[in-house]
C-alpha cells in the first residue's frame, strides 16, 4: 500500500522494510550456524576448515572454500552484531540522502537537498526549515484542506519535534562518517552533534516511545554501534520522511503529483461519490472532500 503522498517517500518506506528484512533474520541466522560449527568442532576437534567447508559451504553462488573456524571461533559474536548494525547504518543513510535529492527534484530545486539533513539555524536560514519554507513557497489551498488534514493524522506525523529528530539524525549521521572515514574514532564532529542530541535524547522531546539506543565519546574514543539502536533510528528517518512528505503535499506541485497518481488509479472518469473509496484504495483514510477538491479533479477528468 501506498503510505505517503509522494512516490520517493513510498519507495523509502520499502527500502527500509527490505533492509530490515535482511538484517533481522541475517542476525539470527548467523547466531545459529555460529552454534552448528561450533558445536561440529566441540564434537571433532581435529576438524579442519577444509573439512568444515566441504560440509557446510553448499550455498549457491558462494565460495565453497570459505574458512568457517576463523568467524565462528576467534570472532566474537557481539563484534558481529557490531558490523551487521554498521551495514543497517550505512545503508539506511545512504537511503534518506538519495530520499532528499528525490524529493527535492520534485520541486526541481536539488540545491535544498543538503539542507534536509541539517537542523535549522536559529533564523531559520539554513537546515530543514529553511528547506521547507523554499519548496513550500506556492502553496495549495486545495490539497491542504483536504489531503494534507488526512496526512497530518498518520502517528509517525512530527512536526513539533522534527528539529529534534534532525538532531538525532545527525549524531547517527556522524556515527557512520567516523566508521566510514575517520578510523572509528570520536572526532570533533561526531562530538558537537553528540553534544547536541544528548540533552534532547528523551521520548518526549523526539515525540517517540523509545530513544534509540546509543552511548557518549569523548573525543578520540573508539566507537561502537548498537543493531538494537541502528534498527530503533530507523524509526526516526520514517518519521522525518512522514512529516516532510505531508508538509510539501499542500503545494501546487503536490497538486500536479495528487492528479498524476490518480489518473493512474482511476484511468476513466468517475462518479464524485466514489472519490472515498479512491482515497481509501490509494492508502489516504479520512480525506475531507472539498468543493476545491472536486472542482480540481473534474477539471482534471477523474471524476464526472
Amino acid at each position: 500500500m501506498n503510505r505517503y503522498f509522494f512516490d520517493c517517500t513510498n519507495e523509502l518506506h520499502d527500502s527500509i522494510v527490505s533492509l530490515h528484512d535482511f538484517i533481522l533474520p541475517t542476525a539470527t541466522a548467523l547466531w545459529h550456524f555460529r552454534q552448528v560449527v561450533q558445536g561440529e568442532i566441540a564434537a571433532n576437534p581435529a576438524a579442519t576448515a577444509a573439512y568444515l567447508a566441504k560440509k557446510f559451504n553448499s550455498a549457491p553462488g558462494t565460495r565453497g572454500t570459505t574458512n568457517l573456524i576463523t568467524p565462528f571461533q576467534v570472532h566474537q559474536w557481539e563484534a558481529q552484531r557490531e558490523r551487521l548494525a554498521e551495514v543497517a547504518l550505512v545503508n539506511v543513510i545512504a537511503l534518506y540522502e538519495i530520499w532528499c535529492e528525490a524529493i527535492c527534484d520534485e520541486f526541481q530545486n536539488p540545491d535544498l537537498a543538503i539542507k534536509l539533513q541539517f537542523n535549522s539555524n536559529p533564523t531559520r536560514s539554513s537546515g530543514i526549515g529553511f528547506a521547507l519554507d523554499q519548496l513550500r513557497s506556492n502553496l495549495s489551498s486545495t490539497v491542504e484542506n483536504s489531503l494534507y488534514r488526512s496526512l497530518t493524522k498518520v502517528k509517525k506525523y512530527s512536526l513539533p519535534t522534527l528539529e529534534a529528530l534532525l538532531l538525532c539524525y545527525r549524531y547517527f549521521k556522524e556515527l557512520r562518517n567516523c566508521y566510514m572515514h575517520r578510523g572509528r574514532h570520536c572526532d570533533g564532529k561526531l562530538y558537537g552533534a553528540q553534544s547536541k542530541f544528548i540533552p534532547i535524547a528523551t521520548k518526549s522531546e523526539l515525540g517517540m516511545d523509545f530513544v534509540p539506543e546509543h552511548k557518549r565519546y569523548q573525543l578520540g574514543d573508539k566507537i561502537e554501534l548498537s543493531l538494537h539502536g541502528v534498527l530503533g533510528f530507523t524509526e526516526v528517518i520514517l518519521r522525518i520522511v512522514t512529516t516532510v512528505d505531508a508538509e510539501l503535499a499542500a503545494t501546487k506541485v503536490g497538486e500536479g503529483v495528487l492528479i498524476s497518481r490518480m489518473i493512474a488509479t482511476v484511468p476513466t472518469p468517475k462518479q464524485p461519490s466514489s472519490l472515498k473509496t479512491i482515497f481509501n484504495t490509494m492508502g489516504f483514510q479520512g480525506v475531507p472532500i472539498t468543493t476545491d477538491l472536486t472542482k480540481l479533479l473534474r477539471r482534471a477528468g477523474i471524476i464526472i
